[in-house]
């Protein structure tokens, strides 16, 4: 197995990044991840994905880590990218949402995959409320179920609430 590079900023030329990634020579690390990511104009490119995928570490990223290192506003692209990344795997896609320390009080996201979806659930990313309901009923009814038990005793207040507002 041939060494590879700690750190991808240690390359100046940064046209060269794309095949230190492309070809696994570099360290899967947060740093590198997120350095990658700036340097595509914050967007989580196919082969960082790929990347992240082929790696058997485990890739861990702390939300406050990130502000610490750019600006608040690519953090959130940076969150919010790899929230929508279909193409992460899904122990991958834990992994880096699990670290975040983030979530939605309404989350209004389509086109993520359903079992993504039930990740952010499990994560307690996507809060519950009526409108999250609404928007989960249209757009993800395949993990309404799972939404509703996730927080069930939460579900039960929010429709007896609406019980006594109805009389």
């Amino acid at each position: 197995q041939s060494k590879k590079l700690e750190r991808i900023s240690e390359i100046d030329d940064h046209t060269l990044w794309f095949n230190i990634v492309d070809l696994f020579k570099v360290e899967l690390t947060f740093e590198n991840v997120l350095d990658y990511f700036v340097e595509k104009g914050n967007a989580l490119s196919s082969e960082m994905v790929k990347f992240v995928n082929s790696s058997d570490s485990e890739l861990v990223c702390k939300y406050s880590e990130i502000e610490n290192r750019i600006d608040e506003t690519t953090a959130s692209s940076f969150f919010k990218a790899v929230m929508m990344s279909n193409e992460l795997d899904n122990e991958k896609y834990k992994s880096f949402m699990s670290g975040f320390g983030q979530y939605y009080n309404e989350f209004s996201y389509s086109d993520i995959d359903d079992e993504k979806i039930r990740i952010l659930i499990d994560l307690r990313i996507i809060r519950m409320n009526d409108e999250t309901i609404d928007f989960i009923r249209k757009e993800y009814p395949a993990v309404l179920e799972y939404y509703i038990s996730s927080d069930f005793d939460l579900y039960l207040e929010m429709i007896n609430e609406d019980i006594e507002i109805d009389e």
